[in-house]
């Protein structure tokens, strides 16, 4: 019965560095407009979305039209793959080579994170930092037109955890945090105004590391070493 609950969060790198910086408690991190650069200015459709941050769709037709309406494009997002308990069988993980080969990792590392502990990482950021949090696993549906009405007056971040459903097979996990950046801050869900703020300062990335014990407990996995058959790489749990 309990058995569809999450287990793990895999976050999928190419360099060893990257894998030890999570081994390490530092958590790496990009806003939404990013995702969206990165298809509409590099082509790359698989990491990248036009529709990152989208708050309305026209779905009154066959297909989805994104009006170029976003927000809280300068949030910073933690973004991984999502592993269920009934995902595992016979201590390993089956992952889509498609996943792994359009992220660019078929001879990089995945790093697997246990989901409870994460939650607890995540709290202690938040009480050492004063940062709040979202998270959630990705709904690939666009918002109906209420829902994004409800977003768009009430300010909320709910935005960032609706894609197209193209991008269903890639299972994602998101973090959204509350940093103030580019003149708001995120309080108990909502966008509040900083009235402080540099409009100059726009946000590359952002890197959170965890102080002191991480109950996340990574594992580091060599993809390239990793079991594989013809659709998919077996990760081999210790």
């Amino acid at each position: 019965m309990g058995n569809n609950l999450i287990k793990y969060l895999v976050k999928f790198v190419t360099e060893e560095a990257y894998a030890n910086d999570l081994l390490d408690g530092k958590l790496f991190m990009r806003p939404a407009r990013y995702f969206r650069s990165l298809e509409s200015e590099n082509s790359d459709h698989s990491r990248g979305d036009q529709t990152e941050g989208a708050i309305f769709a026209d779905t009154s037709g066959t297909a989805v039209n994104y009006l170029g309406i976003f927000q809280n494009d300068d949030l910073p997002i933690f973004c991984t793959y999502t592993v269920h308990e009934n995902d595992i069988a016979d201590n390993r993980i089956a992952i889509s080579k498609k996943v792994i080969e359009e992220f660019n990792c078929e001879q990089g590392f995945a790093v697997l994170i246990d989901y409870l502990g994460f939650k607890q990482d995540l709290e202690k950021i938040k009480a050492a930092q004063g940062i709040n949090y979202c998270e959630h696993t990705v709904l690939y549906q666009p918002p109906s037109r209420d829902k994004s009405k409800e977003m768009f007056v009430n300010g909320t971040v709910e935005n960032l955890f609706y894609k197209s459903p193209r991008y269903q097979y890639q299972r994602e996990h998101r973090v959204v945090m509350g940093e103030i950046i580019d003149g708001v801050q995120i309080i108990d869900g909502k966008r509040v105004p900083n009235y402080f703020f540099d409009g100059w300062k726009k946000l590359e990335s952002k890197t959170y590391k965890i102080q002191g014990k991480i109950h996340y407990n990574p594992i580091k996995i060599s993809l390239a070493s990793s079991e594989q058959s013809s659709d998919f790489y077996m990760l081999k749990l210790p």
